[in-house]
C-alpha cells in the first residue's frame, strides 16, 4: 500500500506542481584530489613514529553534494618544518568513534558538513631520516606510484612486512640488516621478499603498453627491480638506447629509478632514529634502538664504559670520546620529554663539538622546556647569546666550529 503522502506528492508531480527527490550518487574522488581542489578541509593529528596506524585525518566537506574518497596506497604525507621522515598510506584502517576506537570503512564517505575523522596506516619511505614527533605537520600529496604498486598488491600483511619492502626497495638494505637493528621476523622479511617479486611482475609486465623494441624493454625490465644497483644498471643502459625509445621510456624510468640512477649513500644506510644514526662508523653496539627510559640508558652507559675500555675495533680516540655522548645523544631522542631535558643538560657539561650540534638541532624540539634547556647548554658551552633562534647559531657555528675547543 502507498502512503497517502506519497500519492499526494506523486499527483502533484504528474501535474507538474512538485519535484520527487532525486538521489544523486555520491562524487567519487581520491583523498589527495578531494584536498587540492578544496572539495574537503583536512585537520591532521600525527600520533609520532615511522609506521602504523599513526596517522588520524579529520575532513569536512567543503562542496555541495555527497562525497566518497578513496585513500590510495602510496598517498604521500609530506612534513612540514624538521627534517624528518615522509611517509606513505598503506591504507584506510577505518572511522574514528566516540569512543576513541575506530570502525573498520573502506572508503571515507562525507555526506554533512560535520567534522569526520579516520584513521590511516602508514609506513616511512626515508630509512636514514628520523621518525616525525607526535604533533608534527603534514600536506597531503599525490600518490607516488612505486609505493602504490608495492602496497596495493597485498592487503593481508603485517606493518612490518610492508615496511620491509619499502626500506629494502628504495635503500637497498638487507633483510639481514633489518633483522639485527629491528628484529624484524623473518616471516615478515619473506613476506615482504614474496610482496617485491610481485610487484616487480608487475612493473615489466607494464613495458608490454609500451611502444618500444623487444631489445628495448628487455633492457627497461631491470628499472622495476628492488635491488637498487639493479635499478642503477639499468638506467645506465636504457641511457645507450636509440632516442626515441629513451623517450618513450623517460616517464617509467623517472617514475622507479630514484635519484637519477645513483645508488644510495652511506649515510642512507644508516637507520634513522636509532643509535645506528649517532655512533661513529664501525662501532657496534648490542642494540640499535633508543632508549626510552633512565635504566635502559644506564645500561647503555655501562655497555659503552666497557666498549671505550677495551678500544673496540681499534678506533681512534677521538672517536672513543664522542662515542661516550652517544648515552647523551639518544637522550634527546627519547619520547619522554623529561629525558630529553636531561640529556640537554647533560651535553653542556661535555666540551665536544658534537655536544653543540646537537644541542643545535634540540632547539627544534616541539617541547618548550627541552628548547630553553638547549640554549642554555649552547650559552654554557660557547659563551655566545643567541637565545633560540637557530639560524643565528647555525651561521655563527660555520665558522666557529674550526677553533672551538
Amino acid at each position: 500500500m502507498l502512503s497517502i503522502k506519497f500519492a499526494i506528492r506523486f499527483s502533484l508531480a504528474w501535474l507538474g506542481l512538485f519535484a520527487l527527490p532525486v538521489f544523486a550518487e555520491a562524487r567519487r574522488l581520491e583523498l589527495h584530489a578531494a584536498i587540492e581542489s578544496g572539495a574537503v578541509s583536512v585537520r591532521i593529528d600525527f600520533l609520532g613514529g615511522a609506521m602504523g596506524d599513526r596517522m588520524k585525518l579529520y575532513l569536512r566537506k567543503q562542496a555541495a553534494g555527497d562525497l566518497q574518497l578513496t585513500v590510495t596506497p602510496g598517498t604521500l604525507f609530506l612534513p612540514q618544518g624538521g627534517d624528518v621522515q615522509r611517509l606513505a598510506a598503506v591504507g584506510l584502517k577505518g572511522k574514528l568513534t566516540a569512543q576513541g576506537t575506530y570502525r573498520r570503512t573502506a572508503s571515507i564517505e562525507l555526506n554533512d558538513a560535520s567534522e569526520h575523522g579516520f584513521l590511516v596506516q602508514v609506513v616511512c619511505i626515508d630509512y636514514h631520516k628520523n621518525s616525525p614527533p607526535a604533533g608534527q605537520s603534514f600536506v597531503i600529496a599525490a600518490v607516488d606510484p612505486r609505493c602504490q604498486r608495492i602496497l596495493s598488491l597485498r592487503g593481508d600483511l603485517s606493518i612490518w612486512a610492508y615496511q620491509s619492502a619499502i626500506w629494502i626497495d628504495r635503500a637497498g638494505v638487507s633483510p639481514s640488516k633489518l633483522q639485527a637493528t629491528f628484529q624484524v621476523p623473518s616471516t615478515d622479511l619473506q613476506a615482504a621478499a614474496d610482496l617485491l617479486k610481485e610487484s616487480e611482475a608487475v612493473g615489466a609486465a607494464s613495458l608490454e603498453q609500451v611502444d618500444v623494441s623487444v631489445q628495448a624493454k628487455a633492457t627497461a625490465r631491470g628499472i622495476f627491480s628492488a635491488d637498487p644497483a639493479v635499478r642503477a644498471q639499468a638506467h645506465a643502459e636504457v641511457q645507450a638506447l636509440d632516442a626515441a625509445d629513451r623517450a618513450k621510456l623517460d616517464v617509467l624510468l623517472k617514475l622507479n629509478v630514484l635519484r637519477g640512477g645513483k645508488l644510495p649513500t652511506v649515510e642512507e644506510l644508516r637507520a634513522g632514529s636509532t643509535l645506528e644514526s649517532l655512533i661513529p662508523a664501525g662501532i657496534e653496539l648490542p642494540q640499535l634502538e633508543i632508549p626510552q627510559s633512565v635504566d635502559e640508558i644506564m645500561a647503555m652507559v655501562e655497555a659503552i664504559r666497557r666498549q671505550a675500555a677495551d678500544g673496540q675495533a681499534e678506533q681512534k680516540l677521538a672517536d672513543l670520546a664522542s662515542l661516550k655522548l652517544v648515552p647523551h645523544l639518544a637522550g634527546l631522542k627519547a619520547r619522554l620529554p623529561l629525558l630529553r631535558i636531561a640529556a640537554a643538560r647533560a651535553l653542556a657539561n661535555v666540551k665536544d663539538p658534537v655536544a653543540v650540534e646537537a644541542l643545535m638541532i634540540a632547539l627544534q624540539d616541539g617541547d618548550a622546556r627541552v628548547r630553553a634547556a638547549a640554549v642554555a647548554g649552547l650559552e654554557k658551552l660557547t659563551q655566545q647569546n643567541f637565545g633560540d633562534d637557530a639560524d643565528k647559531w647555525t651561521t655563527w657555528w660555520q665558522e666557529a666550529h674550526v677553533s672551538f675547543k
